[in-house]
């Protein structure tokens, strides 16, 4: 449904379903799989919410035996690509009292994943 909202430029639609994705992966525990993580970077440009969000549930709440566990030319190079960049950010902003910066895809400001222009502002 986002791909499909997202290629009809359907902002409203697109941030409506991004947000059930964000809802139900935490009430399902359950993040993107291998072929959904190649759907949404084949399907999509650069700096998506869909790409971003792929690639925070693998840095923010997946576990190293996930990442440890792909399979050659399973994802996007890309993708694989994101997902260190992100880790090198954490690691420059990484809290000094605590370790961690990590921040699940839940907990973060209702927009973070969302689409905007003229007709469609930021959440307030």
């Amino acid at each position: 449904m986002y791909l499909l909202a997202d290629k009809l430029n359907d902002v409203l639609t697109s941030n409506l379903v991004m947000d059930e994705i964000v809802q139900k992966s935490e009430e399902w525990q359950r993040i993107p799989s291998e072929d959904e993580v190649a759907l949404a970077y084949s399907s999509t440009v650069k700096g998506n919410p869909l790409r971003t969000i792929c690639r925070d549930y693998y840095v923010h709440e997946s576990s190293t035996a996930m990442l440890e566990n792909f399979q050659e030319d399973t994802v996007p190079f890309q993708f694989v690509k994101d997902v260190l960049l992100e880790f090198e950010i954490l690691e420059k902003n990484k809290a000094p009292h605590d370790g961690e910066s990590k921040v699940k895809c839940v907990n973060r400001e209702k927009c973070h994943y969302h689409q905007h222009d003229d007709e469609h502002p930021k959440c307030s």
